[in-house]
C-alpha cells in the first residue's frame, strides 16, 4: 500500500492498496516519488522489476515496463561495497532491479536505475501516464542516459543537475543530464551504503 500522512495533524490521510496484478508475489515496491502537478506517484519494484504509476485522485495503479531491460538488474553484474562482492544466501550475487528514482518536474522526466547495474535510464513522465500506449510504445520511449555507479537513492535539484549516491566508493555524485557527465561531490567512508536523498 502507498499511505499519505499529513504531518502538520500526525494522522493517515489516504491509503491505497495494491492487488496482486500490482505487486505480485516477488514484488518490492521500493523508492517514490510524487509529482504534484499531475498528482501522480511513481514507484520502483526492485524484487521483480518494473514501474508502479499511480493516480492519487482515484486511487488507480498501473505496473508498466515489467520485463524491459531499463527495469532489469544486469546479468553476472555482481555489487562491489569497499572492494568486496555483496553475495546472497545461495552464494551467488544478488539481483536487484529498478531502485532509485528521480524525478525531474521542469523538464517531465522520470530518471531511475536497477540497483545491480551501471545504466542510467529516463522516459517522461506523460508516455507513463498515457494508457493509451503499448507495452512496446512506451518501452520505446525510454532513453539510455549512459553509465553510472550503482546507486540505491537518487534526486533532482533545482537546477536540473541529479545527485545519486555511490554504494561502491562510499559517495555522492552528480550527473549532468546535459552533458552526461559525472562529478564526484563528496567521499567519505562514513557513507555506509548512501540510500535514499532528499532535497
Amino acid at each position: 500500500k502507498l499511505v499519505k500522512i499529513d504531518l502538520g495533524k500526525n494522522a493517515v490521510v489516504q491509503t491505497i492498496p495494491f492487488g496482486e496484478e500490482i505487486a505480485p508475489n516477488g514484488s518490492y515496491l521500493n523508492d517514490v516519488r510524487v509529482e504534484t502537478k499531475t498528482q501522480t506517484a511513481y514507484l520502483t519494484d526492485s524484487g521483480l522489476g518494473a514501474i508502479v504509476v499511480v493516480d492519487l485522485q482515484t486511487g488507480k495503479a498501473r505496473r508498466l515496463l515489467a520485463g524491459d531491460r531499463s527495469v532489469t538488474a544486469e546479468k553476472d553484474f555482481a555489487l562491489e561495497i569497499g572492494g568486496r562482492k555483496l553475495i546472497g544466501d545461495n552464494g551467488k550475487p544478488p539481483q536487484i532491479h529498478s531502485d532509485g528514482i528521480a524525478l525531474d518536474p521542469q523538464n517531465g522526466f522520470l530518471y531511475y536505475h536497477a540497483l545491480t547495474g551501471h545504466m542510467l535510464y529516463r522516459i517522461k513522465t506523460a508516455a507513463l501516464r498515457d494508457a493509451r500506449l503499448t507495452k512496446s510504445e512506451l518501452s520505446a520511449q525510454v532513453e539510455s542516459m549512459g553509465e553510472t555507479a550503482p546507486p540505491d537513492g537518487m534526486v533532482m535539484a533545482p537546477n536540473g543537475k541529479l545527485f545519486l549516491t555511490d554504494l561502491a566508493h562510499s559517495a555522492i555524485v552528480v550527473f549532468d543530464p546535459a552533458t552526461k557527465k559525472i562529478a564526484p561531490l563528496i567521499t567519505d567512508g562514513r557513507l555506509r551504503w548512501p540510500d535514499s536523498l532528499a532535497w
